[in-house]
């Protein structure tokens, strides 16, 4: 689905359906482009309306990082990936300095939603090096943060080791080993030990008890 698309969408969604109370305080006053997709987002569930008005409401400046921030999160629920982190990328040097943080975990979670491994590990990188030059915290030993909907206060060493983990856990393990395979990995291995005996007993002769496939193995001329 493309940007003229969502517009398009936009122009003929008009919220209908009455607001309930318990999400009336998480939608702004007004009819504006930013309202309108928060009620299509919340009220309505028509995620693809809500996109097209988050995106004319980054067209007009209403709440553009809010719209940024929340159209990014309504992708990647539709599974809109790639678009999501373009449009971050493309957008993000619109927003305000203290939008940057959210940006970049909205960012992280889409990377590792679509296997985009190098350039998460980079992200994350990149955020050790601002806590370690100070500019995470603007010189302060915590800040505040958002848990769960919750306002929290997270000091240098535990926002340290959070990336830490994120880091760990983005970076790519060895595959494991087959179960078909490993009979076939030992014969292998207790042919590598056979040729280190023979090799301590004969001084690199070759064994005259060997067969013609053990003898491969003993003298490193394997075809």
């Amino acid at each position: 689905m493309d940007n003229h698309q969502l517009v398009a969408m936009a122009a003929v969604a008009q919220p209908a359906s009455p607001t309930s109370p318990h999400v009336a305080h998480k939608i702004p006053p007004g009819d504006g482009p930013y309202a309108r997709a928060k009620h299509f987002q919340l009220v309505e569930k028509d995620l693809d309306a809500s996109i097209a008005w988050f995106w004319k409401a980054i067209s007009a400046g209403d709440k553009l990082d809010s719209a940024l921030k929340d159209m990014a999160v309504v992708m990647k629920q539709r599974g809109y990936l790639a678009e999501a982190i373009d449009a971050i990328r493309s957008l993000r040097h619109l927003c305000p300095k203290q939008s940057q943080e959210p940006l970049d975990n909205i960012l992280l979670d889409l990377y590792k939603a679509s296997g985009r491994t190098k350039e998460e590990i980079e992200l994350l990188k990149q955020k050790l090096r601002k806590i370690y030059l100070g500019e995470a915290f603007h010189g302060r030993t915590t800040k505040r943060a958002r848990s769960h909907g919750r306002k929290i206060h997270v000091s240098v060493k535990q926002e340290t080791s959070r990336v830490l983990v994120r880091v760990h856990a983005a970076v790519p393990r060895p595959q494991p080993v087959p179960e078909s395979t490993r009979p076939v990995r030992g014969i292998a291995n207790k042919l590598r030990r056979t040729c280190m005996q023979c090799r301590a007993t004969s001084r690199g002769r070759t064994c005259s008890s060997a067969t013609s496939w053990r003898r491969r193995w003993c003298t490193g001329r394997r075809r």
